[in-house]
């Protein structure tokens, strides 16, 4: 339906707003609070009532991939720009892909 479309869609914003927030923290910083994963946990558990397999796949393997960020060195601006220029630099980029295909199924059968 149209109501559960546009659920998904702020949804899978807000995961994606808050994926991209943490991970430019991650690269820069250390896990000094770990509750601050705890908004990105509640989102992938919300996705994980409603969304396809390869959503909730997407989403789970960016939050370990966030999570793995915050125990890694912290960038360097000269990584960071490599790291821009480089063949897998949108970490989100699945992510946001799985959620496409996903949203046009949905709207293909309704």
């Amino acid at each position: 339906t149209q109501l559960e479309m546009r659920k998904r869609e702020t949804l899978y914003g807000e995961f994606i707003a808050e994926c991209a927030k943490l991970l430019m923290d991650a690269f820069t910083h250390s896990l000094d609070a770990p509750e601050k994963l705890l908004p990105l946990y509640a989102m992938l558990n919300r996705i994980r009532l409603s969304a396809s397999q390869p959503v909730l796949a997407e989403a789970e393997r960016l939050l370990t991939r966030i999570t793995d960020q915050y125990f890694e060195k912290n960038l360097t601006l000269d990584e960071m720009r490599d790291l821009a220029h480089s063949e897998g630099a949108d970490p989100l980029r699945t992510f946001g892909e799985a959620c496409r295909l996903e949203l046009k199924s949905v709207r293909g059968a309704a």
